[in-house]
């Protein structure tokens, strides 16, 4: 088994393997976040524009300007990303979740704008890969303060499917 990193607990790595899920509360430096959401503005922004200028094509169906958005390969637009994408802290959380050898697969920004009610329905990632796939691992980085007020993600844990 690949060692695991000092910053991601035993406890924690146990979680992820009975329940699908782990939470690490303020793990991402402050550094890594004001990128994260520089380039977030800057691809809302992009977005806003070309859908303002008719370049529908540009634009995932599901984004709605100003209450959802939806944009992929961010990484291949902003390079910036990296520092963050491959960073030691996201190796951390992989080699205590899948293991030694992760790949970069997707990478997405989903942005929920406050108070415009666009809901997301339960879902599950893997459900839209259409084809087969080995399992991967989703991260969620919250850029703003979250609360159940305001529209923070809900998990199910997986005990809950087996009764």
């Amino acid at each position: 088994m690949a060692e695991l990193s000092s910053s991601i607990t035993d406890e924690q790595t146990r979680q992820f393997r009975d329940q699908g899920y782990l939470v690490l509360d303020q793990h991402v430096p402050p550094e890594h976040i004001e990128v994260l959401r520089d380039v977030c503005g800057d691809l809302i922004a992009e977005t806003d524009r070309d859908i303002d200028a008719g370049r529908r094509e540009r634009v995932l169906e599901i984004t709605h300007k100003g209450k959802r958005y939806f944009m992929d390969g961010a990484y291949d637009k902003r390079p910036e990303l990296g520092a963050y994408i491959f960073s030691e802290i996201m190796a951390d959380v992989c080699r205590a979740t899948i293991g030694p050898n992760a790949y970069l697969f997707k990478n997405q920004y989903v942005v929920k704008c406050a108070d415009v009610g666009m809901k997301f329905s339960w879902h599950q990632d893997s459900g839209y890969v259409p084809e087969p796939h080995t399992p991967y691992l989703t991260t969620w980085c919250a850029l703003d303060d979250v609360s159940e007020d305001n529209g923070t993600i809900y998990i199910l844990p997986r005990s809950t499917g087996d009764a």
